[in-house]
């Protein structure tokens, strides 16, 4: 006997639900909004690295003009340190932080003030005598405020006239 297959009761393939399709449609839906969502992010994460690279460039230029300012001519503390040391020691308070310690017979002739790091005193002394004149040096490296104090040239002869350098040390 001979096996016939007999088509008609041989199983069918179930038809989707309504409800089943519709899933299936907002699966597919859901998948290319995570697809749009990704291909964005991946844009926008392109930007930001382009945008990143920019700032990393505009760093580096900046770290070479400070670098080039550091080792300029005004480096460091070099470019502040005059405008603070004149706000520190005012003319007016270095003339008369001198004018306490000058002897009666000792006269400054000419005063000179440098401000750079730091506020170098120049003076032109006129004293009626050499004792007078060892007086004010003595005063002058005895003051707190008066810091290396170099003598120039002098004439001990009669009035004593003579050039004398110091630093000034401002009050903290």
């Amino acid at each position: 006997m001979r096996h016939v297959r007999d088509f008609s009761t041989a199983p069918r393939r179930a038809r989707l639900a309504t409800w089943e399709l519709v899933l299936v449609l907002v699966g597919l839906l859901a998948l290319g909004l995570v697809a749009r969502e990704a291909w964005g992010a991946r844009s926008a994460l392109a930007a930001a690295q382009r945008s990143v690279e920019g700032l990393r460039r505009e760093v580096e230029g900046d770290r070479a003009a400070v670098r080039a300012l550091e080792s300029g001519p005004w480096a460091g503390d070099r470019f502040a340190a005059p405008a603070l040391l004149g706000a520190e020691a005012e003319p007016r308070e270095v003339v008369a932080e001198l004018a306490a310690l000058l002897p009666p017979d000792v006269r400054l002739d000419a005063l000179s003030l440098a401000y750079g790091e730091r506020l170098e005193v120049d003076m032109q002394v006129a004293a009626k005598g050499a004792a007078a004149y060892d007086r004010f040096l003595h005063r002058l490296t005895e003051s707190p405020r008066i810091r290396d104090v170099r003598p120039g040239a002098e004439n001990r002869e009669g009035e004593v006239r003579a050039s004398v350098r110091a630093l000034y040390v401002p009050r903290p």
